[in-house]
C-alpha cells in the first residue's frame, strides 16, 4: 500500500512475509513468467474489495467510504 509499512496481512511476521516472497519466486520460475510482488498482490486485493463494497449500496460498511467534497475537505484543513 502507498505509504504505509503494513504488510500482506497486518499481522504477518517478517519471516512469514519472506517466506511468502519465496513461495511467489519459486512460482515465477516454474512459470517462466515475472508475477508482481507480495505487496502489489495485497494492494490490488485490498482495492478491488474496497471499490465492491463502495458500489454495494446494501453493504454495511458501504458509509465506510464516502468521499469528501472539496468543501468539507478545505474546512477540515483549516481546523
Amino acid at each position: 500500500m502507498p505509504g504505509s509499512e503494513q504488510g500482506t496481512a497486518a499481522n504477518s511476521t517478517k519471516q512469514d512475509k519472506r517466506a511468502l516472497q519465496r513461495v511467489v519466486r519459486s512460482t515465477e520460475h516454474t512459470i517462466c513468467a515475472e508475477l508482481p510482488d507480495l505487496e502489489t498482490i495485497y494492494s490490488m486485493w485490498f482495492w478491488t474489495k474496497a471499490r465492491k463494497i463502495m458500489k454495494d449500496l446494501s453493504h454495511p460498511n458501504n458509509g465506510l467510504f464516502s468521499l469528501l467534497d472539496c468543501t468539507d475537505q478545505t474546512v477540515a484543513q483549516k481546523a
